[in-house]
């Protein structure tokens, strides 16, 4: 591998109201190298990447590209100097087809005015035969799977020939095969004499699986530059938190009654497709039970079902010995039942004060509210004060709106909400997503503690390291269906990652 920088950040600052969320960070990337940027959510890395992306101007320092000062005004400009962004959130339209996506804004010209499509196609058809990167370029993108969809957005940036490619959270919403596909193409890229930059957030093993180097942004500061091989996870762990964390575990349930059963639930959708085809599966109490699936394989469908959104259309629902399958949301709340959407927009309000999401969850109880009509918000602000102090939520006021404090503080937030109406059990839907590994780690110890007393947790994820280590067992969906319930101390990756891609033999047993 060349030593030989393509890119220099040196110095860089860039200071929000009340925060410097880069303080004089340098860092550079080879040719050939991958090269993470490492940190807990709020230690810098987004800013820095978007300051490199002209998405932002830093305030003071300097970027370089192949040695010469460059201003970068704008992703434009950074796109002329060959670099190229992957989003998180994937910047595509739609409406558009595959294609019409790769080539905006880059359209190779025939004439003065006509669009050369056959050379685009061409151009397309190389790079994916090159890479791997095989997708229906004719197919709209409101069609395409979330994997398909991250392929298009790297054949986008690769139309563009990016020398410096930056992947934000590359594998935080794919499923094992497609993450196994983005790692060795992550890899071609680099040994083909790209400089690749993913920045991650606690997706460690990845980093020891396909980086060169790491630089560990903290509180806005550099904390230090890796090699890979001298290394080690406790090293890297303690460098982003200042603490190894530690693992979470669940006592087994064998033997234990069902808090829910359910039973060959299915429900219609667009089009006559069935969204759930026979779903069966229980969830004992004291238990954590693993939902695994990539993304738009029911899962949505199934936690709208339980809460009583949408009515199945053939089924049963056993909750707490009781048949809930006619249930609205109101009674299933009244009974014990919490839900954490993905969408944290439906958990939380943004324009609300810390003060009033708390109260969201109180509105029916008479244990805050005087004469059962007023809310009582003496006691809604002490509980208020008692969540954000318990569940470490870093703000500035308890009348501060919810929109401002970070996505972890945020579903710590919620969570100790949610729990602190006592329900018997929870279904939570990505609760980790986007969220550092410190507040990963502090939420898998708020469920491991909640299921302690016989309480229950539906955990909806489609992070296999998440579902093996905190999951008693796994049930896997795709396209709707329940293919199988593993015991997670038996379990592997690949058995899982077969059972959600469909490649092993549909099993209805319970675990």
């Amino acid at each position: 591998m060349a030593t030989s920088s393509v890119i220099e950040l040196r110095e860089i600052t860039k200071r929000f109201p009340g925060i410097v969320a880069n303080d004089h960070i340098s860092f550079d990337v080879r040719r050939g190298e991958i090269h993470a940027l490492l940190g807990e959510n709020g230690a810098g890395k987004s800013t820095l990447m978007k300051i490199l992306f002209g998405i932002y101007q830093p305030d003071a320092g300097e970027i370089r590209i192949q040695g010469a000062p460059v201003v970068l005004k704008s992703p434009a400009d950074a796109i002329r100097h060959g670099i190229g962004m992957v989003h998180q959130e994937l910047m595509l339209i739609p409406e558009f087809t595959a294609l019409e996506n790769i080539i905006l804004g880059a359209e190779p010209a025939w004439g003065a005015v006509f669009v050369d499509t056959s050379r685009a196609r061409r151009r397309i058809a190389e790079l994916s035969r090159r890479y791997g990167l095989t997708v229906n370029i004719d197919a709209r993108i409101k069609d395409l799977s979330v994997g398909e969809r991250q392929r298009i957005e790297i054949l986008k940036t690769l139309f563009r020939d990016a020398d410096v490619i930056i992947f934000d959270e590359p594998t935080s919403s794919i499923g094992p095969q497609d993450k196994a596909r983005l790692l060795k193409l992550v890899r071609a890229l680099a040994d083909d004499g790209r400089a690749v930059v993913p920045f991650i957030t606690h997706k460690l093993p990845e980093v020891f699986e396909i980086c060169d180097r790491v630089t560990v942004l903290r509180n806005g500061h550099v904390e230090g530059v890796y090699a890979r091989a001298d290394l080690s996870p406790e090293q890297l762990t303690r460098a982003m938190f200042g603490a190894v964390l530690g693992s979470a575990s669940q006592p087994s349930t064998r033997g234990r009654d069902a808090i829910l059963t359910v039973t060959d639930v299915t429900l219609g959708g667009p089009g006559g497709k069935q969204t759930l085809n026979g779903v069966s599966f229980d969830v004992k109490r004291g238990e954590i039970l693993g939902i695994a699936g990539v993304s738009g394989n029911g899962q949505v469908e199934l936690g709208e079902a339980l809460l009583g959104l949408r009515r199945a259309d053939r089924g049963t629902i056993v909750f707490d010995g009781e048949d809930v399958t006619a249930c609205g949301p109101a009674e299933m709340l009244a009974r014990g039942y919490a839900h954490i959407f993905e969408d944290r927009a439906m958990n939380a309000v943004g324009d609300l004060s810390l003060r009033d999401n708390v109260a969201l969850s109180f509105y029916s109880s008479p244990r805050f509210t005087k004469a059962g009509l007023l809310l009582d918000y003496a006691k809604i602000a002490e509980t208020c004060a008692g969540i954000v102090e318990g569940y470490n939520v870093k703000y500035g006021h308890a009348t501060d709106e919810m929109r401002t404090l970070s996505g972890g503080n945020q579903q710590k937030l919620i969570l100790g909400r949610i729990l602190a109406t006592f329900p018997m059990l929870i279904c939570a839907h990505n609760p980790t997503k986007g969220l550092d590994l410190a507040s990963c780690h502090f939420i898998y110890d708020r469920l491991s503690r909640y299921i302690e007393s016989g309480n229950s947790v539906i955990l909806v994820s489609e992070d296999l390291d998440e579902l093996l280590g905190i999951c008693g067992r796994i049930a896997v969906m795709y396209e709707g269906r329940m293919t199988g319930i593993r015991d997670a101390a038996s379990a592997t990756k690949e058995e899982i990652g077969g059972l959600m891609t469909g490649d092993f033999p549909v099993s209805r047993g319970r675990g």
